[in-house]
Order: C-alpha cells, then sequence, then structure tokens
C-alpha cells in the first residue's frame, strides 16, 4: 500500500474521532447565532447609533463622521468596521449590523465550551457553554450594535491564552517555545484588541495579572537563591519603570478621572459597593448564593481551573463595586468566568452522584433490568433537577420569555423612532429648528439634529466629552428653551418617555414650560415619544386619535435601564 493509502484511513480516522468529541462545537455556534437574532431588539438602544451612523458615514463619505462638520467617532473604531463591512456584504439593515456581536457571543460560547472540556470534563463544559447560551446579560449584548460582546471574547480569549502559556511553561519548560509561543502572542494581541473596545479592560488586566504573578512567586520560590535575586531586582526595576511611564504620560490621572468620575445616568449608584452583589443576586438566585459551595466543589474537581475562573471573576466584581461607574455591561466579561465555577461545581455534583449510584448499583442483588431502571430514574431526577434550577433563575428564564415575545419588563421597549420618521415628515420639513431629548435618534430617524434638550448634554459638553461628535446644541433649563423659540419662528420638539422630568435629561422646569408654553402634537400612544411645536400648523400626527393628553402618561421612573 502506498503511503497515500496507508495515511488516509488514519487521517479519517482521526477526523471522526475529533467530531465525535467535539462535535458540540459547531451546534453551540449556531444555536449562539439563532439566539441572538432572535432575542428582540425592534429599535435600537442609543448607544447602539453611535456605531450605526459612523457605519452609515464610513460607507458612503468614508469617514466616521455622524453629524456635518464635527468630529469623527472613533472610540472602538475597530467594531465600527465590522459593522460597516457587515452591513457593506448584506445591506445597511439593522440585522446585518448585529452580526459582529452575534458572532462574539457564538465564538465565546464556542470557546468557553471548547477549553472547559480541554481542561475539566464534557460535563462542566456543556453546563457553562449552556449557562452562557441562553443568559439574559450575554443575549442582551449580543442583540445590539455594541462592542460589549467582542470585548468579552476579547477578555475570555486573553485570559485562556494566558492560562495555557503559563501550563506550557510549567509542563514543557521554557525551551518548549512552540508550545507556549503562539498563545503568548494570542494572549498580547487579544488583550490589544480589548484594551481598544473598552477601557475597563485594565481591572480585567489587574486580575490577570494577579494571577499570572501568583504562578511566577509558586516559580520564583523553587529557584536557587541567586536566581530568586535576579528575578526580584528584574520586577523591581519594571516596577519603577512602569510608575515612571504612568506619571510621565498622565495615566494615573486619566485611571483616576476614568473609574472614579461618577456618570450622570447613575450618580446614585457611585458609592453603592453592592450593587452588582444585588444585580447577579436577582438575575442568578442560587448560582449566585451557593457560589463558594460550587467554587469548592469545583476546587476538589480541578484546583488550578478553579484558582484561575475565581481570581478572573472575584477582582474585577471587587473594583468595580468600588468604582463610581456602574453597569451591568461593564462586568459581562465576568460572566463566563462564574458560570465556569458553576458549571465545574454543578458538574462534580452529577458525577459524585453518577459514580455512588454506580457503586450502589454493583452492591445491590438486583437484576440487570432493575439496575438499569433503577439508573435511567436517578438520570431522569437530575434532569428535572437542573431544569427546576434554570426555572428558578431569572437570568435564563428571562431570555426564554423574551425569545418567546413578552413585552413585560422587555429592555428593548424603547421609544418608537422609526414610525414617528414616517408620520412626522410633514410636521419636520417645515421646522426651523428640530428639537430632540435623543440627538443620536435623531440624527438616524429624521437625518436632521439642530439642539438637544439634556442636563446631561451640557455637562458633557462642558468636560467636552462626546457631545463634540454630534456638533448640535445643548440646552437643559427653560430660559435656554424660550431662546431657541425666540430665534426660530417654527420648530417641532421630541421628548423620549424615559426622559420626561428625568433629572439628567427634560428636568421638570424645562417640562413644564413646554407643556404651559408650547403646542402639544397628538401622537400614538405605541411610539413612546412626546411632541411639541412652535410657529406651525396644528395639524395631527395620526388621524382618528381622541382629544386628550400628548401620548402615553405612565408613572416615570427615574431609574434608566443599563444600556
Amino acid at each position: 500500500m502506498d503511503a497515500h493509502g496507508a495515511t488516509e484511513p488514519a487521517t479519517a480516522r482521526g477526523v471522526a474521532a475529533w467530531m465525535g468529541q467535539w462535535w458540540p462545537l459547531p451546534v453551540l455556534a449556531v444555536a449562539a447565532l439563532l439566539l441572538a437574532f432572535a432575542f428582540p431588539n425592534p429599535t435600537p438602544q442609543y448607544d447602539e447609533f453611535y456605531h450605526l451612523l459612523a457605519a452609515r458615514s464610513l460607507l458612503h463619505e468614508g469617514d466616521l463622521t455622524i453629524n456635518e462638520g464635527a468630529r469623527p467617532y472613533t472610540r472602538a473604531w475597530l467594531f465600527t468596521y465590522a459593522v460597516a463591512g457587515s452591513q457593506h456584504l448584506l445591506g445597511e439593515t439593522h440585522a446585518a449590523a448585529r452580526l459582529p456581536s452575534a458572532v462574539s457571543h457564538a465564538a465565546l460560547v464556542t470557546l468557553l465550551f471548547w477549553w472547559v472540556r480541554r481542561r475539566v470534563s464534557a460535563i462542566a463544559a456543556a453546563l457553562a457553554a449552556l449557562l452562557l447560551l441562553v443568559s439574559l446579560h450575554p443575549l442582551h449584548y449580543a442583540a445590539t450594535v455594541r462592542f460589549y460582546s467582542p470585548h468579552a471574547l476579547a477578555v475570555f480569549l486573553t485570559g485562556v491564552a494566558a492560562f495555557e502559556v503559563v501550563a506550557a511553561l510549567r509542563e514543557h519548560g521554557v525551551r518548549a517555545i512552540r508550545r507556549w509561543l503562539p498563545w503568548s502572542m494570542l494572549a498580547l494581541a487579544s488583550f490589544g484588541l480589548a484594551v481598544h473596545l473598552q477601557a475597563t479592560t485594565l481591572i480585567a488586566g489587574v486580575a490577570l495579572a494577579l494571577w499570572v504573578g501568583g504562578c511566577a512567586v509558586r516559580w520564583w520560590a523553587r529557584q536557587p537563591t541567586l536566581v530568586r535575586l535576579r528575578w526580584a531586582i528584574g520586577v523591581f526595576c519594571a516596577i519603577v519603570v512602569f510608575e515612571v511611564v504612568m506619571r510621565g504620560v498622565g495615566g494615573w490621572a486619566f485611571v483616576a478621572r476614568h473609574y472614579h468620575t461618577p456618570r450622570d445616568w447613575a450618580a446614585q449608584d457611585a458609592g453603592d459597593w453592592a450593587f452588582y452583589h444585588r444585580q447577579f443576586a436577582a438575575w442568578y438566585g442560587w448560582a449566585w448564593y451557593g457560589l463558594p459551595l460550587l467554587a469548592l466543589l469545583a476546587w476538589r474537581k480541578q484546583k488550578t481551573v478553579t484558582a484561575f475562573a475565581l481570581v478572573m471573576a472575584a477582582v474585577p466584581l471587587a473594583l468595580h463595586s468600588a468604582l463610581s461607574p456602574k453597569a451591568d455591561r461593564y462586568v459581562l466579561h465576568v460572566l463566563p468566568f462564574l458560570f465556569v465555577l458553576v458549571g465545574m461545581g454543578v458538574a462534580g455534583v452529577v458525577e459524585g452522584g453518577r459514580s455512588f449510584l454506580k457503586g450502589s448499583r454493583e452492591r445491590a442483588t438486583l437484576s440487570p433490568g432493575w439496575r438499569r431502571w433503577g439508573g435511567g430514574l436517578a438520570a431522569l431526577a437530575v434532569g428535572v433537577a437542573l431544569l427546576y434550577a434554570g426555572y428558578r433563575t431569572p437570568g435564563l428564564t428571562r431570555s426564554v420569555q423574551l425569545i418567546a415575545g413578552a413585552e413585560v419588563n422587555n429592555p428593548f421597549a424603547r421609544s418608537d423612532w422609526s414610525s414617528a420618521a414616517a408620520s412626522l415628515s410633514p410636521l419636520l420639513r417645515e421646522a426651523d429648528a428640530t428639537v430632540t431629548s435623543a440627538g443620536l435618534k435623531s440624527l438616524y430617524y429624521l437625518g436632521r439634529l439642530d439642539v438637544t434638550v439634556s442636563r446631561q448634554g451640557v455637562r458633557l459638553a462642558k468636560r467636552d466629552s462626546r457631545l463634540p461628535t454630534l456638533r448640535a446644541e445643548p440646552i437643559a433649563d427653560p430660559t435656554s428653551v424660550r431662546a431657541l423659540r425666540g430665534r426660530h419662528e417654527t420648530g417641532v420638539v421630541l421628548i423620549e418617555d424615559e426622559h420626561w422630568r428625568h433629572p439628567a435629561f427634560v428636568t421638570d422646569a424645562v417640562a413644564d414650560c413646554l407643556e404651559a408654553e408650547f403646542r402639544p402634537v397628538p401622537v400614538d400612544p405605541a411610539w413612546r415619544l412626546r411632541v411639541f411645536q412652535w410657529g406651525l400648523d396644528a395639524r395631527p400626527a395620526m388621524t382618528d386619535k381622541p382629544e386628550g393628553p400628548v401620548g402615553p402618561t405612565p408613572q416615570v421612573s427615574h431609574a434608566l435601564p443599563n444600556g
């Protein structure tokens, strides 16, 4: 038999063996993509429009400017390029723009399964991957045109690559370059991508540095005295250089400004150390409260992976709890590591129970048929217990409800600007000025933005933050509103319901001014918009609507949803 004839069967057997072991990878990837697109997000959320508008400009104008004459929007520009590339290939639709986030979520689920299967067990990998697959927060951001899903993927890939570098050095030594160098390059590249996408990556970097440093200290303690002295001097010099560089480039000032400056939309949570504890307890109940026990069970199963996942989850959560800006998206990258711990802990229970039942069946004086029945009933009981645990986890059941079409407390139930733009277009064409509380949405749906009425916008403009990317005048008090009306003969004001009488957006004083001095325009309550005008005909924006108050009159919450 020739060489080809000898190798082909072996190759085929190798592929078949690989597929037999890793067939869940493509299944998980496809399932994650389908769930991401099934998750309801008909109307983009506010920050999605930064990338949508920048991608539109990139496709048509060749730059990242989101409003004429404004400076480019360069935050996470690689993600914007990915959005533009997806829309270039598939069409300028919201679904095409969501593809980079959805693909990142699918890649994260499959990567988590692959790595936990490689390092722990198939049961732990399946449980952890399923948790990540259907959890509310990962799906929420997989369904948005935002960079948080790619960021979570980049952070997890950085951690996995760093773990594999340390494992290769421990098992094969420094001279086995081919085993650790590719992982090192991957860790550096993915960490660079994560930093580019989100500045909070530095917090995850602290956790990773602590874990790698701990491993290095264990290695250092086993070395001869002279080697330990050389490494101690080298590390000390590296710390001094790092401190000098950070002071020279203003790094510490940036850290203090970025991580300790309260955001207007989250000022009430700035000093709340228990913020994330309440969030995780509310959404993941038994898994969060039982995490110490689950981590102990995971430790018995695989100590190194457990220690790594604990550090990568606990350190960022502790640091983010101490910092001022708080939101679930800032700790999205923590969830995969938490789910690794939960999956390993539950797998330890399942595998321990299986071993106990196997020993009991061998000791029992029962026929083989009764033993099989007993094993089947035990497996059914474990399956029912896991399903019940999932049912009692709001972070999982809420995803299922939203995908099934439930609208109660839908995080994407936002103002319907698309319908409003179609109905209000005749009125808007006649207006000299357009005033909105959501400038990005005005640009995207109405094609124009003159003035934003937002107290938060005024503060951002004073700090020279993101408002210059809009090039729109922000106003936030009744005097400015009246002055605007004096400068323009006609105009239209559009306020989102969630911004109405909100201290960070349209304050009570501005709302009273609009109600008393501007003419309301009747609109469809489903739009979740309040519309006023001056100097124009009082034509309604919708027909066959009974007279009454403008827009719906729900209870206004001063707590905006995260995102």
